[in-house]
């Protein structure tokens, strides 16, 4: 059983990856990696989930 969940949202990854403004150096992805690496440094029980809509 995970004590983390990870949500992987389509809508905001394209919301952060496709659009004009002040998100240049800002990767949905590279965050995503980031929080799941800070949980498995600690071994804390990740879950990683997509929203489908």
């Amino acid at each position: 059983m995970a004590n983390v969940v990870l949500v992987f949202d389509w809508d905001t990854y394209w919301a952060v990856e496709y659009t004009s403004g002040p998100n240049q150096d800002l990767y949905y992805v590279d965050q995503i990696h980031q929080c799941y690496r800070y949980f498995y440094a600690r071994n804390i029980v990740i879950e990683m989930v997509a929203l489908v809509c």
